[in-house]
């Protein structure tokens, strides 16, 4: 039975009916997937995990005996070596070897080793468990499913990385926020929430990032449900984007006890500046978040939105000092996109111009060496990795509607591209062999290599490929796009008006008759 004719018949069948096609198409699937899904599920319950884990704490109980150097070499050499997730052409691959080292440089892994000195026992044992298992499940899940690529459940490319968005409400009105005009509808609940996991992984993910639309921590009853997915899968790695202003203790030590959740708090610069953007004192209620997540041991780190506003603030030097003295583990930094329609004025104020970007690279660049924090700006990542999501390795899942699309900065695609009501199991493998999947993976439509250095070029090509498909948000891509337009395009501005200099006094009978006075306009 084809996908489409099943589609067809959940989209009008009964609740048995959908289970028996559920059943159906696991049952298509390749023998040798079906078995390795069952191991990676038994090794995720809760009394695999707790035979996992006393290993771990005998081995962090021997690390006396280990040199710990050679654990790094170790450690790197897994990281760094060519697998099915990450052959030498995939942007995957080009990232860990130009990124890792920076992180190694910057004292990540010493970091590591002192979190695992300093905490408990069973903490530590719980992380090293989570960081393990993630690192081993992932590359023999990548050696199994790519035998089968393109096989019924099994999707044509295989998937590292998704985008997921799961809340649709905020509390907040930031200027330049790029789901603000996206937000409505109802959170996935639990059962949801854990298909759409699911499915990513079953297509080879392993690192899911909670993007939003909207906070995650908004509903704490909500929270507990991503978390206890989150906690249920302890073979993949997540990252949360938050505002932190709903981070208690309670909260805080959810996190954490969860080895496999990294949390990114976004911050846009000094006090002043973050307040300005996202209300008064919400600066220092962030601080108090992030304290709280180092008390109870959770992974955190910081994000940002780089903007013509705020660009100086997020290099200086006390910016970086209070991330670090804070505890991060890690910052992200993503360049302002005009996603959101707020008007010429807006994008204007907020668009990283040629010069201003020159400069605030330059200082990235600076203190990205001398800082002992690992800092990331997405677009220079994919300015020297490639495009993920044109590699086919990348995608982004809206949870709230089900819409399948390339990525957060392209949320375009054909209607058909989404995932039904039904929780159908490989329904996400079949969707990304779609023709305008293939299309846009085989770069039809000559794109740039990264939306960071023209994405109104990017946004063409899209809308070239959607040209034969129909998308009921077009009207929204062609304004998006004409954003895009306004924000690269070379601004004009009027020369600037400089007063004469003052002359000195002459006598009356030295000064010039007025026929002999030079006119030039300022």
């Amino acid at each position: 039975m084809t996908h489409r004719a099943i589609d067809s018949l959940a989209s009008s069948a009964g609740p048995s009916t959908v289970v028996e096609l559920v059943v159906a198409e696991e049952a298509a699937r390749p023998r040798a997937v079906r078995w390795f899904e069952a191991f990676a599920t038994m090794l995720a319950s809760p009394r695999a995990r707790r035979v996992t884990r006393t290993l771990a704490r005998w081995a962090l109980g021997l690390r006396a005996l280990v040199p710990g150097k050679l654990v790094e070499r170790a450690v790197l050499a897994f990281v760094k070596m060519e697998a099915e997730c990450c052959t030498q052409s995939s942007p995957y691959y080009k990232f860990l070897q130009r990124y890792v080292a920076q992180f190694e440089k910057s004292g990540t892994f010493a970091r590591a080793r002192a979190f695992l000195r300093e905490r408990s026992p069973t903490s530590a044992a719980a992380r090293l468990d989570a960081w393990v298992r993630i690192g081993a499940i992932t590359a023999l899940r990548h050696e199994v499913l790519a035998k089968y690529k393109g096989q019924r459940g099994v999707a044509p490319r295989l998937l590292t990385e998704a985008q997921l968005a799961l809340s649709p409400g905020c509390d907040l009105e930031c200027e330049g926020c790029y789901t603000r005009e996206d937000r409505g509808g109802s959170a996935p609940r639990r059962e949801r929430i854990a298909y759409l996991v699911d499915e990513l992984v079953s297509c080879g993910v392993f690192t899911i990032h909670i993007i939003g639309k909207g906070e995650p921590f908004l509903s704490p009853t909500w929270a507990r449900e991503l978390l206890s997915v989150i906690e249920e899968r302890p073979h993949v790695f997540f990252t949360i984007a938050t505002h932190g202003m709903h981070i208690d203790d309670e909260l805080a030590a959810r996190l954490g006890a969860l080895g496999n959740v990294i949390v990114l708090v976004s911050i846009d610069g000094n006090e002043a500046t973050h307040d300005a953007r996202r209300g008064a004192g919400s600066y220092q209620r962030v601080a108090r978040a992030l304290e709280r997540l180092r008390a109870h041991g959770a992974l955190f780190g910081f994000s940002c939105m780089v903007s013509k506003k705020n660009h100086e603030d997020l290099v200086s030097e006390a910016f970086l000092e209070a991330r670090r003295a804070a505890g991060c583990a890690v910052g992200v930094y993503s360049r302002y996109f005009p996603l959101s329609s707020e008007g010429a004025g807006v994008v204007d104020e907020l668009t990283l111009d040629p010069e201003t970007l020159a400069k605030y690279t330059a200082k990235f660049d600076a203190v990205r060496a001398s800082e002992g924090l690992p800092l990331l700006d997405l677009d220079e990542v994919e300015q020297h990795t490639g495009c993920h999501s044109r590699a086919g390795e990348s995608i982004y899942v809206d949870g709230i509607t089900g819409q399948i699309a390339p990525c957060l900065r392209v949320p375009f695609a054909p209607d058909e591209c989404s995932l039904d009501a039904h929780n159908t199991k490989g329904q996400l493998a079949a969707r990304l062999s779609h023709p305008f999947f293939n299309a846009y993976r085989t770069g039809e439509k000559s794109c740039p290599t990264w939306c960071g250095a023209n994405l109104s070029g990017e946004l063409g090509a899209v809308s070239a490929l959607l040209d034969s498909h129909c998308a009921s948000d077009r009207a929204r891509l062609s304004e998006y796009e004409q954003r895009a337009r306004d924000a690269s395009a070379p601004k004009r501005r009027l020369p600037v008006l400089r007063s004469p200099s003052p002359q000195p006094t002459q006598p009356r009978s030295a000064q010039p008759t007025e026929s002999k006075v030079s006119r030039s306009t300022p």
